[in-house]
Order: structure tokens, then C-alpha cells, then sequence
């Protein structure tokens, strides 16, 4: 695992649709390994132009223990199963033994 102290990377993968969606259910399960920071962004739109990542809503994937994110924003709203900088999760779950 390469440390970037939180900062963005751009050199993560994207998953894009050629259709566009007003709405939509969306389940999936998902592992983090230690420190992992990552997140499942959508209603994403590519008029920006970023030279990051794009810009949508995100659903918060993070090792709330042991990547400093976790810990910047406000009240948690960058914690795991967060609306990212939004809304703090209300998640209700046991970690596994270890983590």
C-alpha cells in the first residue's frame, strides 16, 4: 500500500455507463483491506472537466481506524457508508475481529 496522508489519487479505476439513470437501486458488498480509501461516486456528471476525480455523490469507503480521512470533515461525514462531506452515516455494524 503506497501512503498519500489522505490525499486524493488519481490513479484509481472507473466503472461508467453509457445511459443515464434518474434513479435507481444499487446494493453491492465490498472488503476493505487495512487503510483502504476508495468510494462508489454517482449521479456523476463530466462537465467539469476535472483533472480527478469527477464530481457526483459519493458512498464512503474507509478504514475509519486507520486512514486519517476518517477523521476530517465534519460530525463524520467521511467515515465508512457516509454520503461523502454530506451526511454521516447512521451504520449499525460489528467490524470483524482484528479490524
Amino acid at each position: 500500500m503506497l501512503a498519500n496522508n489522505g490525499a486524493e489519487s488519481s490513479n484509481g479505476g472507473d466503472i461508467v455507463t453509457d445511459s443515464v439513470f434518474k434513479a435507481f437501486d444499487f446494493s453491492f458488498e465490498f472488503k476493505l483491506s487495512p487503510g483502504a480509501n476508495s468510494g462508489v461516486k454517482y449521479f456523476v456528471t463530466l462537465a467539469e472537466k476535472s483533472a480527478k476525480s469527477a464530481i457526483g455523490l459519493e458512498y464512503q469507503l474507509l478504514d475509519d481506524k486507520r486512514h486519517p480521512d476518517a477523521k476530517l470533515g465534519r460530525d463524520g461525514n467521511r467515515t465508512l457508508a457516509s454520503l461523502y462531506d454530506l451526511i454521516k452515516s447512521s451504520k449499525n455494524y460489528i467490524p470483524e475481529a482484528g479490524a
